[in-house]
């Protein structure tokens, strides 16, 4: 007799494999195991799409979509999914080859449901903000209104934060509404937050009149929330506040005034700057409550080193190589969303060669535009892109020429490459610090005549070079041609004085030649100082010829060398 088959073409219910979604586990019996995002986002979709040939074209757009992957990609993906699913590609049960046509899923994966079992979701590093959302929604069993702006970058961990809230709060009996205001859906569906509200929140559509008396969007949406929140906790979410429509912003601002005594929380996420329009009317709501004292704001910040550690070993599902860790800290940044995906990235090597070349992916400079390209999430490319168009072409501009320094630059060298007045650079440039995202005023340069320059720092490491990586090789040089004119001009035969910081600013971008220029002319000052300075910079001479081609390498090698025996 046969014996019964169970989901997923076991016969023993040990063998059954199921799937949890919210934690992107995939489930074996009682183990688990913890999938890559990419990894999940392909079994999901081959999931949801049962019995149907899904061809190259259609699965690289579902789980890479604007990234540039070669389709070989693809095979490599799907043939970890089969080792996972311990599926035949000769006698498949899950994925089946349609030869030149694509790949079929034509098992049965179910949704993994038994709750006692499953691991809650890994927040890292947010103890304190989910502490202060289940402590606000408690107080709305008492007639209180509670707005909180949850602000931070993108990757941060804003949404995963509403998400864990909602889901420790689910046995609650609070209407959940929720939103996302995010300007692809305006652009693509004609979609506006207010009327999206309307639509979820009341059973009876609005009704635009032509009457002396008619109702505005944002009033009818105020009443409509107001009276159920008097009856029972109604819960709020708005995400992406910056991009909300004048009357959602109005009907935010009604609800936390109004004196009713409704049961009402409000989450609004915001991670983009403010400084178009739309924004600013969010911006002003959030200091216009915050001045009242009716509203509070979390700020979600980077990740500490213990918290990206615990984050690291949660998401890693094979044994870290040495080194790795303390790579993926520094480009992390202390960013979640990079953070998983530079973890992704190492398994997906590991299990594919035994080993990952990530660490030297990330130290060897030449790689840089690959890394860039192929590891750093596309939301933080293109929320970085946003920003930038938001700024306007003028401070684009200063924030692509900022770059060419490396991570830290000075308004008076923007000022000259540019052709602008400094004090124009240092108004946009305080502007942009003002946000929050991008910059922050690190310190002033004191030139010899007394004078001084503001120098500003990228907020992360990362944000500099995406902005870097985006400039073509004669943009790049043709700042540096630019900058090297000016400091010379204003230094003349005292620019021997300001050479080792020449040194640093061209290798913090690459520019290994112009490097070795200035550690060269910087030898003439060092020698009238100390032994020392001179054989430091020496080996920094040694250090940046590494990086050239062979011949020339050699060549530089050789110069360094001679140098440093006739020191001893």
């Amino acid at each position: 007799m046969k014996s019964k088959q169970l989901l997923g073409g076991a016969t023993n219910p040990d063998d059954c494999f199921s799937i949890d979604r919210p934690n992107q586990l995939l489930w074996h019996g009682n183990s688990y195991t913890k999938l890559p995002p990419k990894v999940f986002q392909l079994l999901i979709y081959f999931r949801d799409n049962p019995r149907r040939i899904l061809d190259y074209s259609e699965l690289l757009d579902a789980v890479w979509q604007h990234e540039s992957v070669q389709p070989e990609i693809l095979k490599t993906y799907i043939k970890n999914i089969r080792r996972l699913l311990h599926d035949d590609a000769l006698a498949p049960k899950f994925i089946e080859t349609r030869t030149r046509a694509g790949y079929c899923f034509i098992g049965v994966l179910p949704d993994h449901c038994d709750k006692s079992i499953a691991p809650s979701n890994h927040l890292v590093g947010r103890d304190k903000a989910s502490s202060a959302l289940k402590t606000a929604r408690a107080a709305l069993d008492g007639p209180q209104k509670k707005v909180i702006f949850i602000t931070g970058e993108t990757g941060i961990g804003k949404t995963s934060l509403i998400n864990d809230f909602l889901n420790s709060t689910s046995n609650n009996s609070d209407s959940v509404w929720r939103i996302d205001c995010a300007p692809a859906k305006h652009v693509l569906f004609g979609f506006s937050p207010v009327r999206e509200l309307i639509r979820i929140v009341s059973t009876t559509p609005f009704v635009n009149t032509t009457a002396g008396d008619c109702m505005t969007e944002a009033e009818y949406l105020f009443r409509a929330i107001e009276s159920q929140a008097l009856l029972r906790p109604v819960v709020l979410v708005i995400e992406n506040l910056q991009w909300a429509d004048a009357a959602t912003i109005e009907t935010v601002s009604r609800l936390a005034f109004a004196s009713s005594p409704a049961k009402l929380m409000i989450l609004a996420s915001s991670s983009a700057s403010m400084t178009n329009d739309v924004r600013c009317l969010a911006r002003t709501l959030m200091l216009d409550l915050l001045v009242h004292g009716l509203a509070s704001e979390l700020r979600l910040e980077a990740l500490t080193s213990a918290d990206v550690k615990s984050l690291v070993l949660f998401n890693s599902s094979v044994a870290l190589p040495r080194g790795a860790l303390e790579a993926i800290e520094m480009y992390g940044a202390g960013n979640p969303l990079i953070i998983s995906a530079l973890v992704e990235r190492m398994i997906i090597q590991v299990r594919e060669s035994g080993h990952s070349d990530l660490i030297g992916v990330l130290s060897r400079y030449e790689n840089e535009f690959e890394l860039f390209q192929r590891t750093v999430p596309d939301v933080i490319r293109h929320s970085l892109e946003l920003q930038l168009l938001s700024y306007g072409e003028r401070a684009s501009s200063i924030l692509q020429c900022g770059s060419n320094s490396g991570t830290s630059f000075c308004a008076w060298g923007v000022s000259q490459v540019l052709g602008l007045q400094q004090l124009e650079v240092e108004e946009i440039c305080k502007k942009i610090c003002g946000n929050d995202q991008l910059l922050r005023e690190s310190s002033l340069y004191v030139f010899p005549d007394g004078s001084v320059t503001p120098i500003y720092t990228f907020r992360h490491n990362i944000y500099a070079r995406l902005i870097l990586a985006s400039q073509s090789h004669s943009q790049r040089d043709f700042v540096h041609q630019r900058f090297v004119l000016a400091v010379e001009t204003f230094w003349g035969d005292r620019v021997d004085s300001v050479a080792v910081e020449m040194v640093e600013r061209f290798a913090a971008v690459y520019e290994w030649t112009r490097a070795l220029h200035y550690a060269k002319l910087a030898l003439t000052s060092a020698a009238r100082k100390s032994r020392s300075d001179t054989e430091s910079l020496l080996r920094k001479g040694l250090e940046l010829s590494a990086h050239l081609p062979e011949k020339q390498k050699a060549i530089e090698n050789d110069f360094f060398m001679k140098k440093l025996s006739q020191l001893t």
